[in-house]
């Protein structure tokens, strides 16, 4: 019985050049879905910052105010929950996707590396994912914009404060002021008419008197 050891593959030119096109093909396919995800990330990401930029837009034009509660909970304070629940599932997913993408992205390098072993060819690193910095971009960005809903739409829906109050008072006190004048001066006019008529009746009689007299 012939018990031969297997020759390595990388020692014959044809198994070599099948091993090395098989090392690039899955590399080519890693890559292309670690470009494919990272359009679709940004495709998200800009799909969930112009939803937060045209909720913001439409408090701020149209003075909206919410009315939603939950078990007796102020509007304001359902919005809040709101935005956080949807930045946490945001932010949730973002790190799902940079996951996948660095998952991807080492794949695709590991099989180049590999090829490129196979043909004792020394490759450079090529460009690496952004990583974390990216995600505490994508985190802050969509946490501002949540933010600036939030402040936009407390505003509108805000209880008056005590200087609200204190202004509102203080036209109540002079629109009594003035409705007071305006009243006095009305009686002012009546008793000037008044008095014209007594002076007109005085006339009347000094002169019927200065007839008779003569």
């Amino acid at each position: 019985m012939n018990n031969e050891v297997n020759p390595d593959p990388t020692q014959n030119p044809i198994q070599k050049h099948d091993l090395v096109n098989s090392f690039i093909a899955l590399a080519d396919h890693m890559n292309k879905r670690y470009e494919g995800r990272r359009a679709l990330e940004w495709k998200i990401h800009i799909a969930v910052w112009t939803l937060l930029v045209v909720c913001g837009y439409a408090f701020l034009k149209f003075k909206l105010c919410l009315t939603i509660t939950i078990f007796e909970i102020p509007p304001q304070m359902v919005l809040a929950l709101y935005l956080v629940l949807f930045c946490g599932l945001y932010l949730f997913f973002c790190y799902l996707i940079q996951k996948g993408e660095s998952f991807e992205h080492n794949l695709s390098v590991g099989y180049r590396k590999r090829a490129a072993e196979i043909l004792e060819f020394k490759e450079d690193e090529g460009e690496k994912p952004s990583g974390r910095l990216w995600i505490l971009f994508q985190g802050l960005a969509t946490i501002f914009l949540a933010l600036m809903v939030f402040i936009i739409a407390y505003n509108n829906c805000r209880i008056p404060q005590f200087s609200d109050v204190t202004d509102e008072k203080k036209i109540g006190n002079l629109k009594q002021e003035y409705e007071y004048k305006k009243a006095c001066l009305e009686y002012l006019e009546k008793d000037l008419m008044n008095l014209e008529q007594l002076l007109e009746e005085l006339k009347h009689k000094s002169k019927k008197t200065n007839e008779t007299g003569r």
